[in-house]
């Protein structure tokens, strides 16, 4: 009897001692920045923002685009016609960003920035925003940004569809 109870312990013990070993679920997404280069076309922007005024107030916003017809979106959005973005390598882990804006007709283009990439960050020069790679895969890149100071806030995930 001593040592049947004896093993039930030992397989008690046993069974614990798997059940409590944890997995790592803090590795780094390693992306494939070889994806990255390309035309993007905005589908879809969903986020928030807080008033700069300090009332608190907090407005959100889920805007999806056609990607086929680029005069989507509301006015009473946070974004009117469809964005894109032109990303180019210039050199290990340094990239350009040209941003642009459908205005109806033709692309507003924003001047290019420049970014380095280290892990998932986005490190884009003189910019106030924490940028990083979400998803990244051959047709698709989810983009999280998020900003605060002082009584505005805001966090917005932009994805992206590659043409």
């Amino acid at each position: 009897m001593k040592t049947v109870r004896f093993l039930g312990m030992t397989l008690l013990m046993v069974l614990c001692a798997v059940n409590f070993t944890a997995c790592d679920n803090d590795d780094e997404v390693t992306l494939d920045l070889n994806s990255l280069e390309g035309t993007w076309i905005l589908v879809n922007s969903k986020g928030w923002e807080t008033s700069s005024t300090g009332s608190g107030e907090k407005r959100e916003w889920n805007v999806t685009f056609n990607p086929d017809n680029f005069t989507g979106g509301n006015p009473d959005d946070a974004i009117g016609g469809s964005q894109r973005v032109i990303i180019e390598k210039i050199s290990e882990n340094k990239y350009s960003f040209i941003y642009g804006e459908y205005t109806g007709y033709d692309w507003y283009q924003e001047p290019m920035k420049i970014a380095h990439i280290n892990g998932q960050n986005i490190i884009f020069e003189n910019d106030i925003y924490n940028t990083s790679i979400e998803y990244l895969n051959n047709d698709k890149l989810v983009v999280k940004n998020s900003y605060s100071q002082g009584y505005f806030s805001t966090e917005y995930t932009n994805t992206y569809i590659k043409r």
